[in-house]
């Protein structure tokens, strides 16, 4: 099987289970789901970044001026939304 089915069979998968695991998450405050989505979201990215030895590009090109005023934008724009 081509890896591209595979990943959107996977991909549509997950997206058809999203709504049981939300049901279990009834009880869990929002910012409790959201700090933790955040805080594993960023270890998993270290610990990607780590494993494939891409720190130093990562450090380089993610934490320019341009880059970072982007960040800044996007972030404002979802805690508007």
């Amino acid at each position: 099987m081509n890896k591209g089915i595979a990943y959107a069979v996977s991909a549509y998968g997950l997206w058809g289970l999203m709504p049981v695991y939300l049901k279990w998450l009834h009880t869990v405050p929002a910012l409790q789901v959201i700090s933790h989505r955040i805080l594993w979201s960023c270890l998993l990215l270290g610990g990607v970044l780590l494993l494939t030895r891409q720190w130093k590009r990562f450090h380089a090109v993610a934490l320019t001026a341009y880059i970072l005023r982007i960040y800044a934008i996007a972030a404002l724009l979802i805690a508007i939304n």
